[in-house]
């Protein structure tokens, strides 16, 4: 049935009203993973020493005492390290056919020992990832005797970055202590279109972010068969973000932009509408987290490494809706990671394999919701190859991770497979002089 000349003429003139309509989840397309559109998105993997022992981070997986993570442990590197990684990240729904995936750079990152007491690093990496696009199923309802139907889909694009500062401090033989600095920054946007009987309207968003954590970490001089560490991270100073709230618009030639030209224009005028509403928002995300590991040296160049970690959102999105893609966000993540590696001997073996680092692990996670309730869980092994070259230790190292996710019906299960790459060279800085 066709809608009244009436009708036609409040939609197209006003539908965009509906565009602020809270999106629900019923059986959707997505692009990227779905937890790109919880809160802030999701943890980008950084390092694949990490990546390919199931996410052990604070415990030595990069060499036998050293963690590429952790900086109490950076001291025990011979040499400056620069190192730069590269991840691709795929899933799959069980919901729809169909592959998604993104490839990104993981970490790029200096460490500097300092006569075997200290360390200083430098480095930038996401925090967190906000793309992700979503297509909602159609709908229909009645107006004025006639049926209509509607579709409504989101885009968000961006994410938060890290440029953090990481020191390190030998207290005696048997202790060690960190600490590293995130200054974060970054900027999303999101786009919310709502179909009605053809006529599509946009309302867009701009976001940029900034906020400092702080991360505190320990860890004994692995001088025993069995050693533990431990990080607290909390916020130094919580996330905040200013925000452009465009007004909404009939894209009337669905170019996708607000045009103005006269045989091209979109409803409402840009010269009738008033400008972007601006803010600024405060505390949006503050997380605190602990982590403890053990690592257990089973015999020379073996180790075994678990680790625990909780992390909870304590900042204040109650009033954020318009931002969280998914309505909701994580409050609480669990973790529990285990992981095992070969380190390579030695580089000067006769033998070509004592040149390679194998790794090994698994992960289990738990997320939960803060609006949903139900829990999201996340299992996953992981298998890691590295190679060592040069006098100064040069290495590349490749991990592969495979697992599944588990949401609440109707979204049923995500498998996804994250490959990195990593490449690591290693200088020789702070050597004192020799007279001649």
């Amino acid at each position: 049935m066709l809608m009244t000349q009436d009708w036609k003429y409040y939609m197209k003139h006003h539908n965009f009203i509906f565009v602020f309509i809270a999106f629900q989840i019923h059986s959707l397309p997505f692009s990227q993973s779905l937890l790109n559109g919880y809160g802030f998105g999701s943890s980008p993997s950084h390092s694949a020493s990490i990546v390919g022992t199931g996410g052990v981070s604070i415990s030595p997986t990069f060499q036998l005492n050293a963690s590429t993570n952790n900086p109490g442990t950076w001291m025990n590197l011979k040499y400056t390290r620069l190192n730069i990684s590269y991840l691709n990240d795929q899933s799959m729904y069980d919901s729809f056919n169909g592959m998604n995936g993104q490839t990104m750079v993981g970490v790029g990152q200096m460490i500097v020992p300092i006569k075997e007491k200290y360390s200083l690093g430098l480095g930038l990496m996401p925090y967190r990832n906000q793309s992700i696009s979503i297509m909602g199923q159609d709908s229909s309802f009645v107006a004025f005797g006639d049926t209509i139907s509607t579709q409504k889909s989101l885009a968000s694009y961006g994410g938060i970055n890290s440029i953090f500062v990481g020191l390190g401090s030998l207290l005696h033989s048997s202790h060690s202590i960190g600490a590293k600095l995130h200054f974060l920054f970054g900027s999303a946007r999101q786009s919310l279109k709502h179909n009605v009987e053809g006529v599509i309207s946009i309302a867009n968003g701009r976001y940029n972010y900034s906020g400092v954590l702080m991360d505190i970490y320990y860890s004994s001089n692995f001088e025993s068969p069995i050693n533990f560490s431990s990080m607290v991270q909390f916020a130094y100073k919580p996330l905040s973000y200013t925000s452009k709230l465009y007004h909404p618009f009939d894209d009337t030639n669905q170019s996708g932009y607000h045009d103005s030209e006269m045989y091209s224009m979109d409803f409402p005028n840009q010269s009738d509408i008033p400008a972007a509403s601006e803010g600024r928002t405060e505390n949006v995300h503050a997380p605190i987290k602990y982590q403890f590991g053990l690592n257990w040296e089973i015999k020379d160049n073996i180790s075994l490494s678990g680790e625990f970690s909780s992390w909870e959102e304590k900042g204040d999105l109650s009033n954020l809706s318009y931002i969280l893609p998914l309505n909701d966000y994580i409050a609480k993540r669990e973790e529990v990671n285990i992981g095992i590696v070969r380190f390579a001997p030695n580089l000067l073996a006769p033998k070509f394999l004592d040149k390679f680092v194998i790794r090994s692990g698994i992960h289990l996670i738990n997320y939960t919701l803060e609006n949903d309730g139900s829990p999201i869980s996340d299992t996953g092994i992981s298998f890691g190859l590295g190679f060592k070259f040069k006098a100064t230790q040069n290495q590349i190292d490749i991990a592969y991770r495979t697992g599944n996710r588990k949401y609440n019906d109707p979204l049923g299960n995500e498998s996804y497979q994250q490959l990195m790459a990593e490449f690591t060279l290693g200088d020789i800085w702070f050597v004192k002089r020799r007279s001649r």
